[in-house]
């Protein structure tokens, strides 16, 4: 058995400042998280983790957040878990494709660490 399997919430980003300050937010108030930072290797980790959460930067090299979260939400073993999209740009247009894809939030870049 893997040491990943009580992972709670997987974060793709490839900007490793942000991923790794998401990932310390989250693991602050106590989940187990993973921090993946190459979205070629994302779905694959997404489907053998199944993960409560991803939360997936928009702009990275190789597959991009929308194309994961399509993927994630449109396989039905994968498709109940929660993603969260987080963006630079907070186009409205952005925001509605995202949601559009599946996703369950929208989240802006830089964003508040509160929330």
């Amino acid at each position: 058995m893997s040491e990943n399997t009580n992972i709670d919430i997987i974060v793709i980003d490839d900007d490793p400042m942000a991923g790794e300050l998401t990932k310390e937010i989250l693991t602050d108030e106590g989940w187990n998280v993973l921090l993946i930072d190459d979205s070629n290797k994302a779905v694959e980790e997404i489907k053998r983790i199944k993960p409560k959460l991803v939360i997936c930067d928009i702009m990275m090299p190789g597959i991009n957040g929308m194309e994961i979260c399509k993927i994630i939400k449109s396989n039905p073993e994968t498709k109940k878990i929660k993603f969260v999209i987080l963006s630079g740009k907070s186009y409205e247009q952005e925001k509605q494709r995202a949601m559009m894809l599946g996703a369950d939030l929208f989240i802006k870049k830089p964003y508040n660490s509160d929330e």
